[in-house]
C-alpha cells in the first residue's frame, strides 16, 4: 500500500529528485554530462524514441494526477525511473523534450484508503516539463472516464489509457477497448477531436493519415460501455 503523503512528498520534494533542465550547458558541463551519459545504461530494450539518458532515480515520483468527485488518481513511479530527453526530433517528440521511463502504478485514493488499480511495465512519458500531467474527463450517467495520455505529441493521433470511477459506489478500474475478438488497452484519437459522450455512447474520431488538415482521413468509431466487463465495445465504425 502506498501512502498518499509519501506520494505528494515525492512529487514536491525537489531535493530527492535529480535536477532536470533544458538550459544550454557550457562546454565543460556539456563534456561532463556526456561522460555521465556514457556511464548510464537503460534497463529497457532499445526503441525508436532516440532517448538520451540523463539520470536514474529511485525516489517515487507522481507523473500524472487528477482530483475527482469520488477521490484521487495518481500515476506513480516505482523501482528505478529513467530520466532523459529526446536527442533527435521525430514523431515522438521535439529535440530536448523530457522523457520519463519505468514501471508505474496507477493508485486510487478513496475514503481514506488507497488501492493500485493498474500496473504499467516499461511506460514512457514524453513531456515539455517535469510537472505531473493531468487526466482528462468524459462523464457518463453511471461512470466518469479519465484518459491518461503519456505523450503530448501525436502523429496519427493521441494514444490514451482509460480509467473509470463508478458514480454509485466510488470504485475505480481500468477500462479496455474491444473490437470483435480483439481487446486493447488504449484508444487512438485525432488531434483536435477529443472523444465525447453522445447519448451514452463513446464517439472516437480517428485519422488514417498523418496529414492533420485532411478532413477526408477522419473516421468516427462508436463504442457502447459494458460496465459489467469494464469494456468499451465497438458498436459501429
Amino acid at each position: 500500500m502506498i501512502l498518499c503523503s509519501a506520494l505528494l512528498t515525492a512529487c514536491g520534494n525537489n531535493e530527492q529528485q535529480p535536477p532536470v533542465t533544458q538550459e544550454t550547458p557550457t562546454q565543460n558541463s556539456q563534456s561532463t554530462e556526456t561522460e555521465n551519459s556514457k556511464k548510464l545504461k537503460s534497463q529497457y530494450p532499445d526503441n525508436k524514441y532516440n532517448i538520451e539518458l540523463d539520470a536514474i532515480q529511485e525516489a517515487s515520483t507522481v507523473r500524472a494526477q487528477v482530483n475527482t468527485e469520488q477521490g484521487e488518481l495518481f500515476v506513480v513511479s516505482k523501482d528505478k525511473e529513467e530520466i532523459g530527453h529526446i536527442g533527435v526530433p521525430s514523431v515522438f517528440g521535439a529535440e530536448g523534450d523530457l522523457t520519463f521511463r519505468g514501471n508505474y502504478d496507477v493508485v486510487y485514493k478513496h475514503n481514506g484508503s488507497e488501492q493500485v488499480i493498474k500496473e504499467f511495465n516499461d511506460l514512457i512519458f514524453v513531456q515539455k516539463t517535469d510537472k505531473p500531467i493531468s487526466l482528462e474527463k468524459i462523464s457518463f450517467k453511471e461512470v466518469d472516464i479519465f484518459l491518461l495520455t503519456p505523450e503530448y505529441m501525436a502523429s496519427r493521433g493521441y494514444n490514451s489509457f482509460a480509467f473509470g470511477i463508478n458514480k454509485g459506489n466510488g470504485g475505480a478500474f481500468p477500462i479496455a477497448f474491444k473490437t470483435g475478438e480483439n481487446e486493447q488497452e488504449t484508444i487512438n484519437y485525432a488531434v483536435d477531436h477529443f472523444p465525447k459522450n453522445e447519448n451514452e455512447k463513446l464517439v472516437v474520431t480517428t485519422r488514417n493519415t498523418e496529414e492533420e488538415n485532411n478532413e477526408q482521413g477522419l473516421k468516427e468509431i462508436t463504442y457502447t460501455l459494458d460496465l459489467s466487463k469494464k469494456q468499451f465495445v465497438v458498436e459501429s465504425e
